[in-house]
């Protein structure tokens, strides 16, 4: 995918002028993805500052219609995280004279999900964002796939290009997919099924090994004949994984934790079999936790895939999706080794492997 992405060769050209930055703050404070969607974005906004540009932050933080919340809190957040002031700017309407009048390197406008414009990829609304500033960056994969304002129908309006985490995102989500090393080991877990089922239609060519817990696992189990009782599982994709329940590349749960009628982990003969096959394969993509690992006495599947997947030290490894981020707290020490990559996206990371379009990459190519 030829996108431009920011460089010292463009950004030359465009010192101290201003930039209309997309990031993704979509998560609630003190949530381990909020800090590191953050935090991988801060090489973009340092290089930005350091050809003398304005940087106007823009993003999104739940949905229109659903009490949606501000984004004031991030402000200093940001702050405190490159040590320079963040001037918050409530008002859409007054940002441009805020940002003209005033000597700060950084604003942070206010959710743009106040607005329905934003959703319905409005023409004007993508105006208004663009009368702000001289050039778009989109560092922001999470959105990728959304038809948004300030996703796609922005860059009709100005110069625009990918930041340096979205280029770091889609190489190596594109060579695992692309040139991946073998053996490949898909995981999935999670409550749904059928948001992954593209993933797996995509992917199932390439994989030498599917394991599964959660929603996936009780539906795959389903399909083989076991019955899980009242467990999470999806019905409606019965007939399309009929082609991939019985083959041998497919590892479901071969004991689990049950309360209550219901499958809510795996179990620990699982999961030394899911350790065995994760330590010998060469590339890994996870998403989705085991169970219900919010509980402690369902958290051990989770835990336990954690554990074998910091142990492989040669692998090419890519976890994705808010909730299996977040279970990284499981481990009390969660040091990241080099050979693994955390995905800022949930849906977007889904989306790209099931091979699906994505909006918001589709108009970068074409910028």
């Amino acid at each position: 995918m030829s996108i431009k992405y920011i460089s010292d060769k463009n950004l030359k050209n465009l010192e101290g002028k201003t930039c209309l930055l997309r990031i993704d703050l979509n998560a609630k404070k003190n949530e381990e993805k909020e800090y590191y969607r953050l935090q991988v974005i801060i090489p973009t906004i340092q290089k930005l500052l350091n050809y003398n540009i304005k940087v106007v932050l823009i993003s999104h933080q739940g949905r229109y219609g659903e009490n949606p919340s501000s984004l004031e809190l991030f402000a200093e957040i940001i702050s405190k995280k490159i040590n320079t002031e963040v001037e918050f700017i409530k008002h859409l309407s007054e940002a441009g004279e805020e940002i003209n009048k005033n000597n700060f390197k950084i604003f942070l406008l206010e959710n743009l999900r106040f607005y329905k414009e934003e959703q319905e990829n409005s023409k004007d609304f993508a105006k208004k964002l663009a009368d702000l500033a001289d050039f778009y960056v989109n560092d922001a994969f999470p959105v990728c796939h959304r038809k948004n304002a300030s996703v796609v129908e922005i860059t009709r309006f100005l110069p625009s290009f990918g930041g340096l985490h979205l280029q770091k995102e889609l190489e190596i989500l594109e060579k695992a997919i692309k040139n991946p090393e073998h053996p490949l080991t898909l995981i999935l877990g999670g409550i749904k099924t059928s948001d992954k089922l593209g993933v797996l239609k995509n992917l199932w060519d390439k994989i030498d090994n599917l394991l599964l817990g959660g929603g996936p696992a009780n539906t795959f189990l389903e399909e083989q004949g076991i019955d899980t009782g009242n467990s999470v599982k999806d019905n409606s994709v019965k007939n399309e994984i009929q082609n991939y329940a019985a083959a041998d590349k497919v590892f479901v749960p071969v004991d689990y934790k049950i309360e209550e009628n219901q499958i809510s982990d795996i179990g620990e003969k699982t999961a030394q079999i899911y350790a065995d096959v994760i330590q010998n394969s060469k590339t890994i993509i996870w998403n989705g936790p085991m169970g219900k690992f919010e509980e402690k006495k369902f958290s051990e599947g989770t835990k336990s895939v954690w554990q074998a997947i910091l142990k492989n030290k040669d692998a090419c490894i890519i976890v994705g999706g808010g909730e299996t981020i977040f279970s990284i707290k499981l481990l009390s020490n969660h040091l990241l080794p080099a050979n693994l990559f955390l995905s800022t996206g949930g849906g977007a990371m889904l989306d790209f492997l099931a091979g699906k379009r994505m909006p918001g990459l589709e108009v970068l190519n074409k910028s």
